[in-house]
């Protein structure tokens, strides 16, 4: 499929490559080394995103910029290619303008249930990230197109999604990529983690303490939740993208099978929801109108907090009660929110002092 998509993307002139709101850095990293690609391959290209770039996320454009949408602009695509998710409800306008232009549609992702309505589409649920299969672009058409620039975004992108490479989605070729990325780029992995997961605000330190004072455990120790008010939002001077890998820090006490940060955001509660075991939160997160993987998922609730966590709890429990899915052992450790990416898989590093969010 791979090698199809490579001889369909050069008969066009200028693609637009779209990624999805509240980009992560698989979305942008991929994003950006797709445009390098494809410049260096004589095709003109343009990259566009709903949303501003979270400060994490946006140092990795230095090699292409990412814009936001605009009519014009996207008119003068003859092509777009969908980054890192599968539905144009994703994609804010520019899916939308892609949807109703009549252009040929592509698609790259790794997450389920893709929509059938592109004319190509590369998705694998088993790779660790949409950057390990643009990767894959570069490894079957000339990976010395491989620079600096495409080496920090597609380490960017592989490194975030897997959890610093701890996820069961991580395979040998995981590492071969990563391998090629060093050699070939140049790059140092070291700072790349700190463009992610360093120069916070105190205020988010601040914000991290109370999500952790709201930690409370439930049956019998196996679920946690951490609780967040726009009161907590307000006074730490953050934002609902500063709590990035919060929902993952209860995972670390002993016996938590399950973890979910209920958040208020505009009057409504969202939630993030992660496992580390065969619980399969994408089936929680199904009874709760959301959806995503089998251990990472998100979803919304009309709130307040006390009934978002009486309803949490209620089809929690039902769903740890029930008998393992078959899909809850097979399927990759990698993430999808059906609204946007809550958590963007800039999951936290756990050995590394302080929060990372």
């Amino acid at each position: 499929m791979i090698q199809t998509l490579i001889k369909k993307l050069k008969t066009h002139q200028k693609i637009a490559v779209i990624s999805h709101v509240r980009p992560d850095c698989d979305a942008i990293g991929s994003q950006v080394a797709l445009c390098l690609w494809l410049k260096k391959n004589g095709i003109g290209a343009m990259a566009f995103n709903e949303d501003e770039l979270h400060p994490s996320v946006a140092w990795i454009q230095k090699g292409f910029a990412v814009e936001r949408p605009d009519t014009g602009r996207l008119a003068k695509a003859d092509a777009f290619v969908y980054l890192d998710g599968n539905s144009h409800e994703r994609f804010g306008r520019p899916g939308e303008f892609a949807r109703d232009s009549g252009l040929p549609l592509y698609m790259i992702d790794h997450h389920p249930d893709p929509a059938g309505y592109f004319e190509i589409a590369v998705s694998e649920v088993s790779a660790s990230s949409t950057a390990e299969l643009v990767f894959r672009i570069f490894e079957e058409s000339d990976l010395d197109l491989i620079d600096r620039e495409v080496a920090e975004a597609l380490y960017a992108g592989m490194m975030t999604d897997t959890g610093s490479f701890r996820y069961d989605s991580v395979s040998a070729y995981t590492h071969r990529a990563i391998a090629e990325l060093i050699d070939r780029g140049g790059i140092v992995p070291e700072a790349i983690h700190a463009n992610i997961f360093d120069g916070k605000k105190p205020g988010q330190l601040i914000l991290l303490g109370k999500c952790l004072d709201s930690i409370q455990l439930h049956a019998r120790n196996m679920i946690a939740t951490i609780s967040v008010t726009d009161s907590m939002l307000k006074s730490t001077d953050s934002t609902y993208d500063d709590l990035e890998g919060v929902v993952n820090y209860p995972l670390t006490i002993a016996g938590v099978r399950a973890s979910v940060l209920m958040c208020e955001v505009d009057g409504r509660v969202k939630l993030s929801l992660r496992s580390k075991s065969v619980f399969n939160v994408n089936l929680w997160a199904r009874t709760l109108n959301g959806g995503g993987h089998a251990k990472a998922a998100g979803a919304w609730h009309d709130g307040p907090l006390e009934k978002t966590l009486e309803k949490v709890l209620e089809t929690g429990m039902q769903q740890m009660n029930a008998k393992p899915d078959k899909d809850q052992a097979t399927e990759p450790d990698t993430y999808t929110d059906p609204d946007s990416d809550p958590d963007s898989d800039t999951n936290p590093d756990t050995s590394r002092p302080g929060p990372t969010v």
